[in-house]
């Protein structure tokens, strides 16, 4: 069988578990960790001449591109590059980064991958979600993105209900001298007039009619196949009732739900239209009994989700990659 790769970091436990149910069915997953570049493993491109090669060494072995059957882009490399603090270390790793980068972008084009790099990059600009979410018939809430104070003045006068803000991605800030991490998640917003707005010139946000919720929704989808939780934030803290990523585990439970067909049927067509095989949405069922597509993170984690609720999410990720590379 040919071999299964998966680019990924250190200490990752998510990659870990599928790793322990491809060994199950007799197939073993490579690990690439994007830290151990050039000390664990290296690429190799030969080409022109004679020579149309790219070779994957490992301390273990040596493995010509035609024996990988399938590639996990479980987290992307990019973010090496942004790492060391001399100039030498920033242009290695930068280089590294090209290197890496270019080689799994055009492996992505001859190689079952779960995701296809670009697709990964495309997936996470809001925008675009949105668009593809309204195209497969998902319902959205009214939203308003960007930096207008007068855009945004007649969006709160249109929508008189409850607003809610949110970050353009979920960026966590770190401040060394006080050792602390500020993150921002979705809050409720206060409405103010045009001229306390002004702001918005400096830093764009989200801004997004309050859905009443019954309960929010993690539902991952995996190729054909949605592994849906429901996460009950009705007796939560009130910053978790608006978001659950506020965390308050204990008055938060999860639980195993079947979405309607309809629901799963849009999702995974939503994930074919973004060129995913791996997404993890975030969705709302309002009061009224209607579902609301928030966003996808397409390297979104779930093993919280699945050890809160047994969900087979890590089983359906190792079946994925064994029977596409079973078939190379």
């Amino acid at each position: 069988m040919k071999k299964i790769i998966a680019l990924t970091v250190d200490e990752d436990f998510h990659t870990l578990e599928v790793k322990k149910h491809l060994e199950k069915m007799g197939s073993r997953l490579i690990s690439l960790k994007r830290e151990m570049y050039g000390k664990d493993w290296i690429f190799t491109v030969l080409n022109g001449g004679k020579n149309n090669e790219i070779v994957l060494e490992t301390k273990r072995e040596v493995i010509p591109i035609n024996k990988i059957g399938t590639i996990w882009n479980r987290r992307d490399f990019s973010y090496l590059a942004k790492e060391g603090k001399d100039p030498k270390t920033k242009y290695i790793n930068t280089q590294k980064t090209i290197h890496v980068h270019g080689l799994i972008r055009y492996l992505g084009k001859i190689i079952p991958s779960m995701n296809d790099m670009e697709a990964n990059w495309l997936a996470n600009t809001k925008l675009y979600q949105a668009y593809v979410a309204k195209k497969v018939g998902l319902l959205i809430p009214e939203t308003f993105q960007g930096s207008s104070p007068k855009l945004a003045d007649k969006f709160l006068k249109d929508n008189r209900g409850e607003i809610c803000i949110k970050p353009l991605e979920a960026v966590d800030v770190q401040i060394p001298e006080k050792d602390t991490v500020l993150k921002h998640y979705t809050s409720k917003f206060k409405r103010r007039p045009l001229k306390e707005l002004s702001s918005l010139k400096l830093c764009p946000v989200i801004l997004q009619t309050f859905v009443d919720k019954d309960y929010e929704i993690r539902a991952t989808v995996v190729g054909n196949k949605v592994y849906a939780a429901s996460i009950d934030t009705s007796n939560a803290s009130k910053d978790a009732k608006v978001d659950w990523r506020h965390y308050d585990w204990a008055n938060t439970p999860y639980y195993k739900i079947q979405l309607p067909k309809p629901i799963s049927k849009k999702l995974i067509q939503m994930n074919k239209k973004l060129g995913l095989v791996y997404g993890a949405y975030d969705l709302i069922k309002s009061k009224n009994g209607k579902y609301y597509f928030l966003e996808v993170n397409p390297l979104g984690q779930w093993l919280w989700v699945e050890d809160l609720t047994g969900l087979q999410i890590s089983k359906g990720i190792a079946e994925w990659l064994y029977k596409k590379s079973s078939k190379r």
